[in-house]
C-alpha cells in the first residue's frame, strides 16, 4: 500500500513511458481495479490500460518493452505495476459488452486524455 504521493509519480511515470512507446497514437492511460475504487490494500496491485490507435499485431511488437517497463517499478518501488495494452477501436466496440472492457470503463480513472 503507497501514499498518494507515491502512486502518483509511479502513474505519471507510466503514463509518460506509454507517450514514449506509442507517441501520438496513444489515446488514453487507465487507471482501474483497487487503486481506481479506493479499495486496495498491501496485496493489491496497480492496473492499468493503454488505449492505442494501433491493431494487436503491431501493439504486441511493444510488449517486450512493456514488461521491462514494469520489472522495473515493481524492482523500485516493491509493487507489482499491470499494465496492459489494448487497440482503441477494439475497446471502443467492445466496452459494453465484454466484461474485462466494461470493468475499465464502469471503474476506470483516465489518467491522460
Amino acid at each position: 500500500m503507497y501514499n498518494t504521493s507515491t502512486l502518483n509519480e509511479i502513474l505519471s511515470r507510466t503514463v509518460d513511458q506509454f507517450k514514449l512507446i506509442y507517441g501520438d497514437d496513444l489515446k488514453s492511460v487507465i487507471l482501474y481495479g483497487s487503486y481506481a475504487r479506493g479499495d486496495y490494500d498491501c496485496e493489491s496491485d496497480i492496473d492499468v490500460v493503454a488505449l492505442v490507435n494501433r491493431n494487436r499485431d503491431e501493439l504486441n511488437l511493444s510488449y517486450a518493452d512493456i514488461i521491462n517497463f514494469c520489472s522495473n517499478i515493481d524492482i523500485e518501488y516493491g509493487i507489482m505495476l499491470s499494465a496492459s495494452v489494448l487497440p482503441y477501436m477494439e475497446y471502443m466496440k467492445y466496452k459494453n459488452d465484454l466484461p474485462y472492457y466494461a470493468n475499465i470503463a464502469l471503474e476506470g480513472v483516465v489518467l491522460n486524455a
